[in-house]
């Protein structure tokens, strides 16, 4: 009976009326390439009125509601009245219930639509959402009109019209997944999504356009724009290629093949589209939609919906109050009009269309949306705040920053929307006549509505005590969203390094939050202890009053030793953890560590509320700290190494290994942003970040490749080869992975741990060792010292408050990342770790004299030969720590079932964890007597630490000729190997002869 009536309402949908006229006028039909095409049009011209109908809350926001700053701004008559009932004190928080009234109901309707989008006709569907869009929109612009000051009328005309603005995404997806096939599907896509963008800055312009004539006008402009886009719709769509003569196989996907040509019904490609006599839409073709709970199952679907819930609570918060925002901030010494800020703020969008063209583009590229979509996220972290704290210096900049944070903040959200929607709404997990588009859509995008509709309520009431918290919860939103996708990206990278690697296998955010819980006392020294040229600095009711017991003459030098304290406990603390790292579970050592070093931290925090003033406090917090960190790096390497075989390592580790610079970014600025509210909090709020990611370490880290049914060799490297493949017993490169079945800790395979003497007899872990304590030396000078340095320098004949020292002070680690992943993959095709640290440690000599020199030339300056200096320092720094600690931990002369992953890092990591405390104790006292003698100091460092692999490179150079080189050697300029070998030869030749 339910089949029989599903046929029926198939059979009653017909060919569109305007279409069909088209026909009658030409003659003849179109082909299948140019009915994609207008249904690309049609559905792009759909989706932007319906976004153009969500600006005008956005430009109308300071007219309903007069702020503080506004009497400053020219046109004034359009805001100083202000519109009851948003008037008053509580005049933004009733806005932002507004908002959130609307994207509610939106995010409700999302789910609602998204399974009836799959049961009924499209075309219809989405034309009454159209209408009954504009219909309501207008009626909020009426209350203008009527002289309406009832909070309840707004409040009801944004839910209901939310209810049909819901029926919009999920409906245009089907459409083009109806239509389009996977193949190009993100570029194809991430085009198409530029309607989002479009429809933002229309709706802004239109809205701006006609304020000064009442604002009631911003709504009913839009609302009549959508009720004519409603009836193109009813016109002209095709909603299925079978409704204008083409059948779809039961996937529904046409192809991207022409008519008549038929494909292999396994491909998962592209489906078969077969062209038939034009008329109605064929009965025989059956479409049966699925429930919420089925299509939650499908691979994917939780982890994006999850990662779009704070990608939309980011990007909606921009959409809805950036035109207010602008309108309150001061840029170039000037505040914007309500119109100016209303078309400035569609630069945002600007750069959205770019953002979502290239997170398309780049993920068919690379085949990983997961990975796309995440560094997306990471990057839109330092651009938000870079746009918060020199957004307003000066138009360009605000113009700059907003369009490039524009860019990183629509693009995930972009590509969620709608490549990977349609990539699971067809993924090969359905079978039979299933059809999932527009329900997988509702549950991605309604799931992420839920996230719009929070962020501009939270907004609402924080905006009301200060911007800088809004950013500080659009950066933590960025951070999570971010985190949300780590099983999906470490599954991409794993495909893409061809290892069969489970989607738990990884947890890259844990290592993120460890360095960012280091940052803090970076930030605070200049709080803690006030230095002469703090006089000069803006904000300086921060900074003059200092902390006892560190704003005495003899502060720095006991910040130097609060630092040292950590750092020495860290590197003792770390022989210990590798050893325990190879005997107990790493999950539960993990989870441990990062909860007890979130907890000391925040105890040091605690100190500023609770009052204390003991040196020995803060002592001992920060050597407990530094024990319980020290828990991190050996646990974290020893998991990569389970899972990663020798192939691509350092390229692999080296993008891996940004999570050094990221946490150290995002740790600097939560510290900087948090820190006006006393210096406690900065803290307490890394603190809480890493207890928090070590419940995530604890609830999804697969610590070792049989926990999740891989049975790896006794050497536990995963291999490079897929399950069920053998390899030699011999074979070093990589180790035999069979897959069995999901279970526990296979008991069979036993991991026998080796001392600390037996490690270090281990070639090479001794030169890397002595290395990176100099490495480390300098690496965490700057880790610790650069806010403060960039606090007392004058640069550009100014000096800088706390809070734009610490901010200026990640673009550090910004170079730091590029250094990290230059190294890697620089070391991957020479095949050469230690030439490549020493090279770029002796680059780095140059770079720190020039940085010190001409760093306060101006502001570009700095920040050109920071970022430089930061990709030379960190480079070796992130190389040796990741790439040769694994290669060493699974070194050819380890025998039997003897295990020493964790122990080689801890003792790689430990000695260089004694020069990062080295560094920082000497610069506490040196930098009391001028900064030079630290730069000294730091050269020195970076000159010693080259030196000491001078035996390995030697060595290398002498492998590399002479053997035959790799292709991809001689692409790299391996050649020059062989000369510089000739060259020593001849040279000692000469030597010799000459002592004789």
């Amino acid at each position: 009976m339910m089949s029989s009536q599903c046929c029926s309402n198939k059979m009653n949908r017909t060919t569109p009326p305007g279409i069909l006229l088209i026909r009658t006028l030409r003659g003849k039909d179109w082909n299948l390439q140019t009915y994609r095409y207008i249904v690309l049009l049609i559905t792009f011209i759909a989706y932007t009125c319906y976004h153009a109908t969500r600006k005008p809350t956005g430009i109308v926001k300071s007219v309903l509601c007069p702020y503080p700053n506004t009497k400053k701004i020219s046109n004034s008559k359009l805001i100083t009245k202000g519109w009851r009932p948003f008037d008053g004190p509580e005049g933004t928080s009733k806005l932002g219930e507004i908002d959130v009234a609307f994207l509610a109901c939106y995010a409700i309707g999302m789910y609602i639509a998204g399974h009836l989008g799959d049961t009924l006709d499209l075309r219809l569907f989405l034309t009454i959402g159209m209408m009954g869009s504009g219909f309501f929109v207008g009626l909020f612009g009426m209350g203008y009109f009527w002289n309406v000051h009832e909070f309840w009328f707004y409040l009801l005309m944004q839910m209901v019209a939310g209810m049909f603005q819901a029926t919009g995404w999920p409906s245009v997806v089907a459409v083009i997944g109806n239509w389009f096939g996977k193949r190009k599907r993100g570029l194809i896509m991430g085009i198409w999504n530029a309607h989002t963008s479009v429809g933002n800055i229309s709706g802004s312009l239109l809205a701006a356009s006609v304020l000064e004539h009442g604002w009631g006008w911003s709504f009913i402009v839009p609302g009549v724009l959508i009720v004519f886009g409603g009836v193109i719709v009813y016109l002209f769509l095709a909603a299925y290629p079978e409704d204008v003569g083409f059948d779809g196989n039961i996937d529904g996907a046409a192809s991207d093949l022409m008519p008549n040509t038929t494909v292999d019904d396994g491909a998962d490609e592209e489906a078969q589209v077969v062209t038939k006599d034009v008329g109605s839409r064929k009965g025989s073709v059956r479409r049966r939609s699925i429930g919420l709970v089925d299509a939650c199952m499908i691979p994917g679907v939780i982890p994006f919906a999850l990662c779009l819930f704070f990608a939309k609570l980011v990007a909606y918060t921009f959409l809805y109050w950036l035109p207010f925002y602008l309108t309150q901030t001061e840029i170039g010494g000037e505040y914007l009009s309500v119109k100016s800020a209303g078309n400035l703020s569609t630069l945002f969008d600007v750069g959205g269309i770019v953002g979502g063209i290239l997170a398309g583009y780049i993920s068919d590229k690379l085949s990983a949306r997961a990975i796309t979509a995440a560094s997306f996220m990471y990057a839109a972290i330092p651009c938000m705040f870079l746009y918060r704290s020199y957004g307003g210096v000066s138009m360009s900049a605000n113009i700059s920053l907003m369009m490039v944070t524009g860019l990183f903040v629509n693009g995930p959200y972009a590509l969620i929307t709608t490549a990977v929607s349609a990539d699971l709404g067809t993924h090969r997990s359905l079978r039979g006549d299933s059809r999932a588009l527009a329900t997988v859509t509702a549950i991605i995008d309604g799931t992420g509505s839920v996230g719009a509709a929070l962020g501009p309520l939270l907004t609402g009431f924080i905006s009301t005590r200060g911007w800088d918290g809004v950013f500080i919860m659009l950066t933590l939103g960025a951070f999570i969203a971010g985190l949300l996708l780590s099983r999906l990206v470490m599954a991409e990278i794993a495909e893409k390094a061809s290892k069969p690697l489970s989607s738990e296998a990884q947890n890259s955010g844990a290592y993120t939050c460890y360095h960012a819980t280091r940052k803090p006392t970076g930030i605070v020294k200049s709080v803690l202890c006030p230095y002469p040229n703090t006089k000069k600095i803006s904000n300086s009711k921060l900074i003059t009053k200092g902390w006892r017991p560190f704003d005495g003459p003899e502060g720095t030098s006991k910040l130097g030793e609060i630092d040292v304290a950590f750092l020495a406990c860290y590197a003792i603390g770390m022989y210990i953890a590798g050893h325990l790292g190879d005997t107990l579970d790493l999950r539960l050592f993990l989870t441990i560590g990062m909860m007890g070093s979130g907890f000391f931290v925040g105890l040091f925090g605690m100190g500023y509320f609770w009052n204390v003033h003991e040196f020995w406090f803060y002592l001992l917090m920060q050597m407990v700290a530094g024990m319980f960190q020290a828990t991190g790096w050996p646990s974290v390497v020893a998991v990569i190494g389970n899972w990663f075989g020798k192939r691509k390592r350092g390229l692999i580790m080296g993008i891996w290994n940004a999570h050094t610079s990221v946490g150290n970014i995002s740790g600097s600025l939560l510290a900087a942003s948090v820190l006006e509210h006393g210096w406690g909090w900065s803290f307490i709020v890394p603190g809480v970040l890493i207890v928090f990611g070590g419940v995530i370490v604890y609830l999804f880290l697969a610590a070792y490749p049989e926990d999740v049914g891989f049975d790896g060799n006794i050497d536990g490297a995963a291999s490079d080869l897929m399950p069920n493949t053998t390899v030699d017993d011999g074979a070093d490169e990589e180790a035999q992975v069979v897959t069995k079945d999901v279970g526990s800790r296979k008991g069979s395979v036993r991991r026998r741990s080796i001392g600390l003497v037996d490690a270090c007899m281990i070639p090479g872990v001794i030169p890397f060792a002595l290395c990176l304590f100099f490495a480390k030396l300098v690496a965490y000078t700057f880790l610790y010292w650069l806010p403060f340095y960039l606090t007392q320098t004058e640069i550009g004949g100014e000096y800088l408050s706390v809070k734009s020292a610490g901010n200026l002070s990640t673009l550090f680690d910004v170079g730091g990342i590029v250094g990290g992943i230059l190294a890697g993959y620089i070391s991957d095709k020479l095949s050469a770790r230690a030439i490549t640290a020493a090279s770029f440690m002796y680059a780095a000599i140059p770079c720190m004299f020039l940085y010190r020199s001409y760093g306060g030339v101006s502001m570009s300056a700095n920040i050109s030969l920071m970022m430089v200096t930061g990709l030379f320092v960190n480079g070796p720094y992130a190389l040796i720590t990741t790439a040769v600690s694994a290669d060493l931990g699974t070194h050819r002369s380890l025998r039997g079932d003897s295990r020493a992953l964790a122990t080689v890092t801890a003792i790689i990591d430990g000695t260089g964890s004694v020069g990062a405390a080295l560094g920082p104790l000497l610069t506490g006292f040196i930098s009391t007597r001028g900064w030079d003698g630290v730069f000294i100091m730091l050269t020195l460092g970076a000159f010693i630490a080259g030196l000491l692999l001078s035996r390995l490179v030697m060595a290398e150079i002498a492998e590399k000729a002479s053997k035959p080189l790799s292709s991809e050697a001689q692409n790299s300029g391996g050649n020059i190997f062989k000369v510089y070998y000739e060259f020593l030869r001849i040279r000692n030749v000469k030597t010799n002869t000459y002592n004789s």
